[in-house]
């Protein structure tokens, strides 16, 4: 199917917007959510053992973060939301799944049980980008291609090279995001069908992206820009980057998409 055949019908994927959570979600075991002294650019870290460390972090951000939104996708939000930061140190119990979707899940629960947060889906229109293909000949660039990652090897690499302490270099289904001294960004990702790279792209290009390649399968990814690209270095914007090296562009449309509305949040108890 070309892209512009999609156009007519593109609505936003909602890619893990739970506004409803089952009381059996997973939870933390051990939690502590302090408002925070730091004066800093807020820290999120999820490291390998499932352990949450956010410093100087916002309500905002775990909501973004866990819900996997664009800013714009999140509506109705008291003022303090995006301002008042926290420190939180939660740890999930011994045994329990570390995986992405289960920690990501865990801080769901933790917004719901510590900040009482209740929320409803509802269908609002929004500015987008849409992914679509560059080129009259629909020649993809260098930097994206049909996947040829096994994922089940890649991982059993990836895990290895960290339990030596090495740093892993490679293409993982998990994928990689680098940040490189002079501060260019480098996307690695394998096997990933096209509306997920939508998602990897969106939270770099200031609104929410959607596919309407067209596209099909899985794919391989590689990408590298600069958030301020600086004149007269090598640098490039995303913008330039996804067309240069995907081979796609991200084009402006309005279109309906599904946006998570804040029905109730409170500061928690600190403890």
């Amino acid at each position: 199917m070309k892209p512009h055949l999609l156009a007519a019908a593109l609505v936003v994927p909602l890619v893990a917007l739970y506004a409803q959570e089952p009381a059996e979600l997973p939870t933390f075991e051990v939690a502590s959510v302090r408002p925070s002294e730091l004066d800093a650019r807020y820290r999120f870290g999820l490291l390998p053992s499932g352990r949450l460390d956010a410093r100087a972090t916002t309500v905002e951000r775990l909501i973004l973060t866990s819900y996997n939104l664009h800013e714009s996708q999140v509506v109705d939000e008291p003022n303090w939301l995006g301002s008042e930061r926290f420190d939180i140190l939660a740890t999930p119990p011994d045994g329990a799944p570390i995986d992405g979707v289960s920690t990501l899940a865990r801080i769901r629960a933790l917004l719901r049980d510590r900040f009482g947060l209740r929320a409803h889906t509802e269908t609002r229109q929004l500015s987008v980008y849409e992914l679509v293909l560059a080129r009259g000949d629909e020649r993809l660039g260098a930097g994206l291609r049909p996947s040829t990652v096994d994922c089940a090897a890649a991982d059993q690499a990836l895990q290895e090279a960290r339990a030596r302490g090495r740093f892993f270099a490679g293409v993982t289904c998990r994928g990689s995001i680098f940040v490189q001294p002079d501060e260019t960004f480098v996307f690695r990702y394998g096997a990933k069908l096209m509306p997920e790279i939508a998602t990897i792209l969106t939270p770099y290009v200031g609104r929410v992206v959607v596919d309407g390649t067209g596209l099909s399968g899985l794919f391989d990814m590689e990408v590298s820009f600069s958030q301020d690209p600086q004149p007269g270095s090598d640098a490039v914007s995303i913008f330039t980057a996804v067309q240069e090296q995907l081979g796609l562009k991200l084009q402006e449309r309005r279109t309906d998409a599904q946006v998570l509305v804040i029905d109730h949040v409170e500061r928690p108890a600190p403890n």
